[in-house]
C-alpha cells in the first residue's frame, strides 16, 4: 500500500491482437493497462527548455493504447465529459 503501479498502455492503439503487437484485433484496451489497480500511461514526445529544463513542450503518441476493457467494468468514478455511457470501459490511458 501507498504504491503506485504504472503499466504501459501498449503499442497497438485500441484494437490490439491477441500478442499485443500489431492493431488488428477488437475494440479494447490491452491488459493489464486495463486493470482497474493500476495506472496506464501512453507514450508521450517530450521537450524541455534548455535553459532552466521546464517543459517546453508535450505531445502524446498517436498509437498508444485505449478503448474498452473486456475484463473489468468502468470504475464508479470515471464519469464526466467525454466518457461514454455504459458499465464497461474505456479505461482512458
Amino acid at each position: 500500500m501507498g504504491v503506485n503501479i504504472f503499466v504501459s498502455s501498449g503499442d497497438a492503439g485500441s484494437n490490439p491482437s491477441v500478442g499485443g503487437h500489431t492493431a488488428n484485433g477488437p475494440l479494447q484496451a490491452e491488459y493489464a493497462a486495463s486493470d482497474t489497480a493500476v495506472v496506464a500511461v501512453g507514450g508521450t514526445s517530450l521537450r524541455l527548455a534548455p535553459a532552466d529544463g521546464a517543459v517546453a513542450h508535450e505531445e502524446g503518441w498517436a498509437g498508444s493504447g485505449g478503448g474498452d476493457s473486456v475484463f473489468f467494468d468502468r470504475p464508479a468514478w470515471q464519469t464526466g465529459k467525454g466518457v461514454p455511457l455504459g458499465a464497461k470501459g474505456p479505461f482512458l490511458a
